[in-house]
C-alpha cells in the first residue's frame, strides 16, 4: 500500500476490494442492489415532494419514538421464538433504540424551532414589506402632486 499523508487512498482502497473479489471468487451476479428489497409504502413521495412542511413535521412528532417492543405477527410457536431472541438479544438492541430515540427528538425539536424562527422572520418580513409598500405609496402621491405643481407653473 503506498503512503498517503493526511489523505484517503482511494486507489489503495479500491485495489483491496478487487483483490478480496478475486480471493473470495465473488462475481456480479450474486448480489445487486436490484435483489435488495425495499418497503417501498415507507416512502410517501407526494408528502415529502410536495415541500408541506407542516404535514412532514406532524408526522416526524407522531413517529419519532422508536419502539423496540412491537407487536410480533406470526402463529404461537413463531411469537414465542421471537419472544425469546428478543430477550436474548435485548440488551443489544434497547440501548441504540434508547439512542435514536433521543436523536429523533432532538431533530424534531430543532426542526420546530426552525419552524418557529422561520415563522417569526416571515412575520417580520411581511410587516416590513407592508411598511414599505405603504412609503412607496406615499412617495407616489407626493410626487404627483409635485408633478401638477410644476405642471401649473411651466
Amino acid at each position: 500500500m503506498s503512503e498517503c499523508a493526511d489523505k484517503i487512498c482511494i486507489e489503495d482502497i479500491m485495489n483491496e476490494i478487487r483483490e478480496e473479489i478475486k480471493r473470495e471468487n465473488y462475481d456480479s451476479s450474486m448480489l445487486s442492489f436490484e435483489d435488495i428489497e425495499c418497503d417501498e409504502s415507507l416512502i410517501d413521495r407526494n408528502t415529502a415532494a410536495s415541500g408541506n412542511f407542516e404535514e412532514n413535521y406532524k408526522y416526524l412528532r407522531a413517529h419519532c419514538e422508536v419502539n423496540p417492543n412491537k407487536q410480533m405477527p406470526g402463529g404461537e410457536v413463531e411469537v414465542f421464538v421471537k419472544k425469546v431472541i428478543r430477550k436474548l438479544m435485548k440488551f443489544y438492541i434497547e440501548p441504540y433504540s434508547r439512542d435514536q430515540n433521543q436523536l429523533n427528538v432532538r431533530y424534531t425539536q430543532m426542526l420546530g424551532a426552525l419552524k418557529e424562527e422561520s415563522d417569526r422572520t416571515n412575520d417580520l418580513m411581511q410587516k416590513k414589506l407592508l411598511m414599505l409598500e405603504n412609503k412607496i405609496s406615499k412617495l407616489e402621491k407626493e410626487n404627483e402632486e409635485l408633478r401638477k405643481i410644476l405642471e401649473g407653473k411651466a
